[in-house]
């Protein structure tokens, strides 16, 4: 009787939970998975099956180890008072239709198809669907109407207000020289502390820092995340560190490189940025990104990661190959290509883009379309990732955002 009351006592965290167990921290653990949407039921008191299932499909939902099994990373989660995505389930009702719960939770009806792969539903089914972040890139903060997040910014614009605004912290230099810049920097102390300096600076006026490098050193590694080690110590609570994580940054092996379960653990949110190619290719890919995130998700919460996408058109020149492509808006684009009277065909691959002459020089012009738009926003469900970056707000197409409100509920930053 003595250990029975002893095992009452016990708060949640205090041991590893796993089947058959009983006591109070196992009632806890219950009832922090059925207030997040986990079914259980009342009529399992102990750690039955009932709970390892529940408990299994948070785990898959997190990226965590799916055993069945409660421990440090598992408290890490369902200890916070509010989750980095939430999710919302929908008991259906006689007569419900799907097209009617999807309009009462503000969504469209792909967000359950994707969630729950339904083909009929029944009364008394669970649906679940999730909010993402839904982020924009801007370089003007003014005249923002649509629903979101919060916004990224030029260290130099002026934070909007009314929205979680996360200054960028870029270098004054283009991406080939990017790598030999940052090995300048990090080869000096002075220069080291300097810099640091400035993204505390430009963090203080914002809700965090963005810090976009895509080229770092193998030899610099190490010193790449200490400094993220700094930042992370140094900025308050309530300001957030943003990282990009490119194919580009060498993964950590004996020679140097950066430790992708470290980065994990020091930002709060990962970036991975969809590349626009120097030839005339597809903009927006599926697969491009499934090769993106493949690599990385067993040592990167999936939960932590955006997916920034770029929205605008991309315009090549054919005859000189060497030449860097130009961006346009959606509606630049369809004037341009109206202009120039261009034909609208298909690459290799079944991909749609325009093809007009000046002066006798070929150009390709490709302009995101919806359906790699809602493929990707699909597979922002599916991998259960903490949503997009629109890069650049304003130049996309605006039936966008419909098709990202069909697929998940914006969510506010925690």
């Amino acid at each position: 009787m003595t250990s029975v009351r002893f095992l009452k006592r016990r708060k949640l965290g205090s041991r590893v939970l796993r089947f058959g167990m009983k006591g109070a921290d196992v009632e806890a653990l219950q009832e922090l998975l059925r207030t997040r949407g986990y079914h259980i039921g009342m009529e399992e008191e102990h750690f039955g099956y009932l709970t390892q299932d529940a408990l299994q499909q948070f785990q898959r939902d997190y990226g965590l180890i799916v055993d069945g099994t409660a421990g440090p990373k598992v408290y890490a989660l369902l200890l916070h008072e509010e989750l980095p995505i939430n999710r919302h389930v929908h008991v259906v009702q006689p007569q419900e239709t799907i097209e009617q719960i999807a309009s009462f939770h503000g969504v469209g009806v792909q967000a359950f198809a994707e969630s729950n792969r339904i083909k009929n539903i029944y009364p008394g089914q669970r649906l679940v669907f999730f909010d993402r972040e839904v982020w924009g890139i801007v370089s003007d903060t003014k005249g923002i109407e649509v629903n979101l997040t919060g916004i990224f910014y030029p260290s130099s614009g002026e934070l909007f207000n009314g929205l979680v605004g996360i200054p960028i912290f870029g270098l004054p230099v283009n991406n080939n020289e990017e790598m030999v810049y940052i090995h300048e920097l990090f080869r000096s102390r002075k220069k080291r502390r300097e810099i640091r300096e400035t993204i505390f600076n430009l963090a203080q006026g914002g809700d965090g820092v963005y810090i976009p490098w895509k080229h770092i050193p193998r030899v610099d590694g190490a010193r790449y995340l200490q400094l993220l080690r700094r930042l992370k110590t140094g900025l308050p609570s309530n300001k957030k560190l943003f990282v990009e994580l490119a194919p580009t940054i060498p993964r950590w092996n004996i020679l140097g490189g950066v430790d992708y379960a470290v980065l994990n653990s020091l930002a709060d949110r990962i970036v991975i940025s969809l590349p626009v190619s120097s030839q005339s290719k597809q903009v927006l890919c599926k697969n491009t990104l499934e090769e993106l995130l493949w690599p990385i998700l067993s040592q990167i919460n999936s939960w932590k990661v955006l997916v920034r996408i770029p929205v605008y058109a991309v315009e090549w020149n054919l005859s000189d190959p060497d030449m860097l492509c130009g961006r346009l808006s959606y509606a630049e684009a369809l004037s341009k290509a109206f202009r120039h009277g261009a034909r609208l065909e298909r690459d290799e691959e079944g991909c749609l883009f325009y093809r007009y002459f000046v002066q006798g020089i070929q150009y390709h012009l490709r302009v995101p379309h919806g359906e790699p738009v809602h493929r990707i926003a699909a597979m922002v469900n599916r991998y259960n990732l903490a949503g997009v970056i629109i890069d650049q707000l304003g130049m996309e197409d605006p039936r966008l955002w419909n098709i990202l409100r069909s697929h998940f509920r914006t969510a506010h930053f925690q």
